[in-house]
């Protein structure tokens, strides 16, 4: 083993065992019961749910693959994220709020409660498939982490990074993850814009800098109006219809709480989300005939392994944070949505403990699994959120908001069901050329955004639909019922 070896285990030697620590710490909190476990008992203070919410809105898919993606297409790849970051911050400021007044912990859970089981199986699996597509692409950041720093097996490196968080997700809970994630999130913040100056600065100054990019790199507009459109539907829709973040505001202390949480923690992401994307210029600037998905591992490396190793445990901190929340959300939804309802009602908050650890270790399995099978680590993020986002969001924002969707059950089935098929079959058909044209890069570059065919179709069936449905209610402020009476509690 070679000295610089040595030393980088040595380093994540450390961060690994910071990390433990803080599930072992944290796992008396969460063995109280299933709302400590999930959702930090509800009482997790602003610094905590802002720290959260940052770096769960990051992830292995941002550096490694934004970045891979800013440096095949350049900075129009920005798109990809800028709408559902905007979107962040009314989620925060006005869909939050009205959520924490029905005390729900998953979003099927208000599903359930408004429409009955159909609506909540058909809401489980597209939240289903959004958080544990999520997942497997995250492993596949953190494989290709430890391949790049230490030349091991796909097997092994998922072993070590996936095993670590599940470790600490498992004994820890939510209070774990919200911690770890603050810590990470800030060593995330202030390590990867550092990079930048230090990238330009290898360059040669800013003069040179500018003089070694390509002009289409700095045109916004060069994906085309189709994708851009595309990309900004799949992200608004993603993070209103995203049950890790939302989960993050249900965490906090208080309404209020969450509000300035997600408005700040919004501000916050959608600034920084500009650095991926820097940085992919800085890597065409400097390593002009690499591999896309090879441009943050290179940039890290620009001043030698000892310091490249603090850039790596950047990108690591983004898988790990990102998969503790993903997972811990999927555990959620399995035994309050499925296991708790239909098969063991009466479970006990210790048994259902025990069973949501248990759950969270199988959860990764099957990730990890799909993660080896799909290389495209951007495009495996979008899978699931396409299908969640054109299927669900659209009838989950409406019967927060739209008193008459409230009332019909058929239609808001219906829209769920065909949109997501609809984006199902978009990606299908468009599948191959789709990866033909994305060979070499980190994603998927559509003809048609498959989201574009599945959205049109929802809010068709959803509002043709309830308006027809309920044509002869006469609707008054008690016609249907608000979203806090529904539930039987106050506003906190």
């Amino acid at each position: 083993m070679s000295s610089t070896t040595g030393y980088n285990l040595i380093m994540i030697g450390i961060y690994f065992t910071v990390l433990i620590s803080i599930g072992l710490i944290f796992k008396k909190k969460a063995d109280k019961g299933s709302d400590s476990y999930i959702l930090a008992d509800r009482k997790a203070p602003k610094i905590l749910v802002i720290g959260s919410l940052f770096a769960t809105m990051v992830s292995s898919g941002t550096l490694v693959g934004y970045a891979g993606m800013g440096y095949s297409i350049g900075l129009g790849a920005y798109f990809n994220a800028g709408a559902g970051l905007a979107t962040l911050i009314w989620v925060g400021y006005w869909f939050i709020p009205r959520l924490r007044e029905a005390k729900i912990t998953t979003i099927p859970e208000l599903f359930q409660r408004y429409f009955g089981t159909p609506h909540r199986i058909v809401s489980f699996l597209l939240v289903f498939c959004r958080d544990l597509s999520t997942t497997a692409g995250t492993a596949v950041g953190m494989a290709a982490i430890f391949k790049y720093m230490f030349d091991v097996s796909d097997n092994v490196a998922l072993l070590i990074c996936v095993g670590i968080t599940v470790f600490f997700t498992m004994t820890g809970g939510a209070w774990a993850v919200l911690v770890t994630d603050t810590i990470q999130g800030a060593f995330i913040l202030l390590g990867s814009t550092l990079l930048i100056p230090l990238a330009i600065a290898k360059t040669g100054g800013w003069t040179a800098f500018k003089g070694l990019i390509p002009p289409g790199h700095l045109n916004l507009t060069n994906v085309g109006l189709t994708q851009i459109i595309g990309w900004g539907l799949v992200g608004a829709l993603l993070t209103l219809g995203n049950q890790t973040v939302i989960q993050r505001g249900f965490t906090a202390a208080s309404s209020q709480i969450a509000k300035k949480s997600f408005t700040l923690g919004g501000y916050i992401s959608f600034f920084w989300y500009m650095v991926p994307f820097l940085l992919s210029l800085c890597a065409v600037a400097l390593f002009p005939n690499i591999q896309p998905s090879n441009a943050y591992f290179d940039l890290s490396m620009i001043y030698g392994s000892y310091i490249g190793i603090f850039f790596i445990i950047v990108l690591l901190a983004t898988c790990i944070s990102t998969v503790s929340s993903c997972i811990l959300t999927i555990t959620s939804n399995i035994t309050l949505d499925f296991y708790k309802p239909y098969f063991n009602p009466n479970v006990s908050n210790e048994k259902l403990v025990k069973i949501q650890r248990i759950c969270t270790f199988f959860i990764t399995l099957i990730a990890v699994s799909i993660a080896k099978a799909f290389p495209y680590i951007v495009e495996l993020f979008l899978v699931g959120a396409r299908i969640m986002g054109a299927g669900m969001s659209p009838v989950f924002v409406s019967i927060v908001f739209w008193k008459r969707a409230r009332l019909a059950k058929y239609s808001t089935l219906s829209a769920m069901i065909l949109g997501s098929t609809a984006t199902i079959v978009g990606q299908i058909v468009q599948a191959k050329s789709a990866a033909s044209a994305a060979l070499g890069s980190t994603a998927f570059v559509w003809k048609l955004d498959p989201v574009i065919i599945g959205l049109p179709i929802t809010l068709l069936v959803l509002i043709i639909g309830t308006f027809i449905e309920t044509r002869h209610y006469t609707f008054t402020d008690k016609t249907a019922t608000p979203i806090s009476s529904a539930f039987n509690t106050q506003p906190d």
